[in-house]
């Protein structure tokens, strides 16, 4: 089932307050972490070993309305 807030950010992408574009991997070949996001938004923190000169390929939301949000979803349940 896909997350209900990634589904209303591709139906609503006003409700974005805040993202940032970063470079992700998924883990599919290691067994231990087979399917674990591994994202490097290219701060001090961030693991570099790898990962460090790849250019993004992804947008993360870090912040939405979630007033917003909820209106619309509770706006298609009812209807």
């Amino acid at each position: 089932m896909p997350d209900a807030v990634a589904m209303g950010v591709a139906l609503w992408d006003d409700i974005v307050l805040e993202d940032k574009l970063c470079y992700c991997y998924v883990c599919t070949t290691e067994e231990a972490t087979y399917g674990q996001v591994i994202i490097n938004d290219g701060s001090k923190l961030a693991i570099s070993d790898g990962f460090g000169s790849n250019p993004p390929n992804a947008t993360i939301c870090k912040i939405i309305d979630n007033q917003l949000f909820k209106n619309r979803l509770l706006e298609l349940l009812v209807s």
